[in-house]
């Protein structure tokens, strides 16, 4: 796996599966990250941005919520340098699936599966795919 400004992966949220997804920082500069949410008919759902620069080795989760009538589609994550729409490489990802289950002492258990996210060549996709998504997603 390797670092790019330009992940891609699924979330899923039918027959009960949660998605989490988990953007790393493990460069030694601070980046701006957003995160935007498309059904599978290409809509976006939602974007969103970190608050603050993820610092160098930071952890960023976000849980995917319940879109209405939504249950799966695509996540793109973008990558800049901190307060500016300049694209830098830098994150990678994980995605999360989970499942509450019946079963063991409790009753009750949790089985998950993670993959990384999808990095896609940012000097040749990426400046196009923002200029998409701040139209679609309006962020």
């Amino acid at each position: 796996m390797s670092f790019s400004a330009y992940l891609v992966e699924t979330w899923e949220r039918r027959l009960n599966i949660g998605t989490t997804i988990q953007i790393v920082n493990p460069t030694n500069e601070y980046l701006d990250v957003l995160v935007a949410f498309f059904d599978d008919n290409e809509h976006c759902l939602k974007c969103i941005r970190t608050d603050k620069p993820l610092s160098p080795n930071d952890l960023w989760e976000v849980p995917v919520k319940k879109f209405k009538k939504k249950k799966f589609g695509v996540v793109k994550v973008l990558s800049f340098k901190p307060g500016s729409k300049d694209i830098m490489p830098g994150v990678v990802g994980f995605k999360r699936h989970f499942i509450a289950t019946k079963g063991g002492k409790t009753g009750i258990g949790v089985a998950f599966s993670e993959s990384p996210l999808a990095a896609v060549p940012a000097d040749k996709y990426a400046e196009a795919e923002f200029k998409i998504i701040e139209e679609k997603c309006k962020c």
